[in-house]
């Protein structure tokens, strides 16, 4: 049976960019091919396999929501989406007489999976408004070290390409690479920053055990903190070593990645042109509150 949403306090657990009060989480599948050397949920949770459900299934999913909650917005939470059944299952929602006026849903992938304008076209027409891709870096040799299995013009084109299907885009990216400068590091923001994509999110690196990363860092003595201190592990402090970084710079880092990018005229400028009506403004005052008050003052000085 598909999840009983009424089992848990729905109405608590939403994304920050979400659009409709309405918000709810699916899996359309589980897993990821990829070798990142960061990425714990590979090596612990999925093996490395992926587990894809059918496109009739999931639609079956979405319309069960749909009919029990009405106008709503659906977060995909695949590890690792990919288009080509994104394109099938849109394909499927158009013909159940889905579109953007009934479901807004969203995914999350890698940068090499964003290739074909008219199949984002088409999901967009089913209703897909924001896609989340793994960024990462903007330095290609960090993207290498962590065996990211992308390119930089790959993440520039899914970003171009996402923009001109008239998608939200979405970039993670991670601060606190051992293997970049303090240079490399600011580097990448000015790069995301040139790219625009619609939001970015930053992230500390936590080396997490069973990870290479994790073991990397105890060879390279890169670890700022006890390698069994696990009450650390919380993404509240730096836990890597920085080529010419303190930590104390490490966490002004962090805060510069945000503020430079969502905190600088041009950016608040396009935004506030968006605004049409009271429920665009919450939206931008519930982004303020989120990155001002909530990402920026996350990390211990």
């Amino acid at each position: 049976p598909h999840v009983d949403h009424e089992l848990v306090p729905w109405q608590r657990y939403f994304e920050a960019w979400r659009n409709r009060d309405k918000f709810f989480y699916v899996m359309s599948g589980r897993g990821c091919w990829l070798n990142c050397t960061f990425c714990c949920w590979t090596k612990l949770l999925w093996h490395n396999m992926v587990r894809q459900r059918s496109v009739a299934d999931v639609a079956s999913e979405f319309q069960e929501i749909y009919d029990h909650y009405g106008e709503c917005e659906i977060w995909d939470d695949h590890d690792c989406f990919e288009t080509g059944w994104g394109k099938t299952f849109a394909e499927r929602l158009i013909r159940m007489g889905y579109d953007h006026e009934e479901i807004l849903w969203a995914f999350q992938t890698h940068s090499n999976m964003i290739h074909n304008i008219d199949d984002l076209k088409l999901m967009k027409k089913s209703g897909l408004h924001i896609v989340k891709l793994g960024v990462e870096s903007g330095n290609q040799n960090t993207l290498n070290n962590v065996r990211k299995g992308v390119k930089i013009q790959q993440h520039e084109k899914a970003i171009a390409l996402l923009k001109e299907a008239d998608i939200v885009v979405h970039a993670n990216l991670m601060v606190g690479w051992p293997y970049e400068t303090k240079k490399e590091a600011y580097r990448t923001i000015e790069w995301i920053k040139k790219l625009a994509p619609n939001q970015a999110q930053f992230s500390l690196i936590i080396p997490y055990p069973f990870t290479e990363l994790y073991d990397e860092a105890k060879s390279n003595g890169w670890l700022l903190v006890g390698e069994t201190d696990w009450d650390s592990y919380d993404a509240s402090q730096p836990m890597l070593r920085m080529e010419g970084m303190t930590p104390e710079e490490i966490v002004q880092l962090y805060r510069d990645s945000w503020s430079k990018f969502y905190f600088n005229a041009k950016y608040v400028w396009k935004h506030l042109k968006t605004v049409k009506n009271w429920q665009d403004v919450k939206q931008l005052y519930r982004g303020y509150k989120s990155i001002r008050f909530g990402h920026m003052k996350a990390i211990k000085s």
